[in-house]
């Protein structure tokens, strides 16, 4: 993308500089190693379309999640099939950490640079 407009340049510079988030999942294991899953900030368009304009609401984050979990070498971890399951069979505490930190992306960078 170019522009010549320098401030709309430096608000793209920040979003690309934001990387790829990364969290650990010790609850979940496969072949005795846990679960590391990754995403890319979210944008406002994003936003918008998974949140709508009010409050988060539980089930918001599993959206969140099948919309923005991906391996590292980037593939999807969920599609709209696992939703149900989520959202039924899936510890609603580790769906919420999970969801929580996609959304705080900025804040889960700072905590691990302090």
């Amino acid at each position: 993308m170019t522009t010549n407009n320098k401030y709309l340049a430096a608000a793209v510079g920040h979003y690309k500089s934001l990387g790829t988030g990364r969290l650990e999942v010790p609850e979940w294991v496969i072949d005795d190693v846990p679960i590391i899953i990754y995403w890319k900030p979210m944008t406002m368009a994003e936003s918008v379309r998974l949140l709508g304009s009010g409050n988060t609401t539980l089930a918001q984050f599993v959206d969140i999640i099948i919309a923005k979990a991906m391996t590292e070498s980037g593939e999807k971890m969920f599609t709209l099939e696992d939703k149900q399951p989520l959202l039924r069979t899936v510890d609603r505490h580790v769906l919420i950490r999970i969801g929580t930190a996609m959304l705080e992306q900025s804040s889960v960078d700072d905590a691990e640079k302090n």
